[in-house]
C-alpha cells in the first residue's frame, strides 16, 4: 500500500459480540468487598495489642492496593480487547503494581506509623495514576463520556485520600469531629461512592464493547 493510500473502516466492518464475559466485573465486585471487609476486620480489632493493630492496618493497607487493581482491570480488559498484544500488557501492568503496592505496605514497617500517612498516601495516588495511562490509549471519541465519569471516580478517591491525609475537618476545630464526619469516616464514605460510580461504568463500557464488537478485517475499505 502506497503513502497516499489509507484504511477506511465503514461502521459495517464492525462486529457485535453475543457474548462477553463478566470476570473483569467480578473481579472488581471481589476486590471492592475485600477492601470493605478488610478496613472493618482493622477498626474491630485496632484496639488490641500493638502487634495485632500492625497485622491488621497490613491487612486494610492491602486491600487499598487490591481495589485499585481491580478498578484498572475491566478498563484495560474492554477496553483493548480486540487486541491481544496491548490488552495483556496492561494487565500485567494493571495487576503487577497495585500487588508491588501490596508488598511494600506488608514488609516496610514505617509504613505503619501514624507519622508516614501523607507517605502511604502518596503511594496509594501513584499506583492510581498508573491506571490513568491506559485511558489515553482508548478511542476517546467513542467513549469520551465513560472515561469522563471514570475520571470523576478516580476524584472521589482523590478526595477521600485527601481527607484522611491532611484530617479535614478535624484538624480545623479539633474534638469536634470524634465521633461524626471526621477525616476517616468521609475516606471510607468516598471510597463507597468512588467503587459504585466505577461499577456504573464498567458496566457500561462492557455494553460500548458487545454492541461495537471489534473490527471485521475483511470488511475494511482500501
Amino acid at each position: 500500500m502506497s503513502s497516499s493510500e489509507h484504511v477506511n473502516v465503514s461502521p459495517e466492518s464492525y462486529r457485535p459480540l453475543a457474548y462477553l464475559t463478566r470476570w473483569p466485573l467480578v473481579l472488581f465486585v471481589v476486590t471492592a468487598i475485600c477492601c470493605m471487609l478488610f478496613s472493618t476486620l482493622f477498626h474491630i480489632f485496632t484496639g488490641h495489642a500493638s502487634h495485632v493493630y500492625s497485622t491488621f492496618l497490613r491487612l486494610d493497607l492491602s486491600g487499598i492496593c487490591l481495589i485499585i487493581g481491580g478498578s484498572i482491570c475491566p478498563v484495560v480488559y474492554y477496553g483493548f480487547y480486540c487486541d491481544d498484544w496491548i490488552r495483556n500488557l496492561h494487565m500485567i501492568l494493571a495487576l503487577g503494581v497495585p500487588f508491588t503496592g501490596v508488598g511494600f505496605m506488608c514488609f516496610c514497617s514505617k509504613m505503619m506509623d501514624w507519622n508516614y500517612r501523607h507517605a502511604r498516601a502518596l503511594i496509594f495516588f501513584s499506583i492510581a495514576c498508573s491506571g490513568v495511562i491506559p485511558l489515553f490509549n482508548l478511542p476517546a471519541r467513542e467513549v469520551t463520556e465513560i472515561i469522563v465519569e471514570i475520571l470523576i471516580g478516580c476524584f472521589v478517591y482523590i478526595l477521600g485520600g485527601l481527607l484522611y491525609a491532611f484530617r479535614i475537618p478535624e484538624c480545623f476545630k479539633p474534638g469536634k469531629f470524634d465521633y461524626w464526619f471526621h477525616s476517616h469516616s468521609l475516606f471510607h464514605v468516598c471510597v463507597v461512592i468512588a467503587a459504585y460510580i466505577h461499577y456504573q461504568c464498567f458496566c457500561k463500557f462492557r455494553s460500548w464493547r458487545m454492541s461495537n464488537g471489534c473490527p471485521n478485517p475483511f470488511m475494511i475499505l482500501n
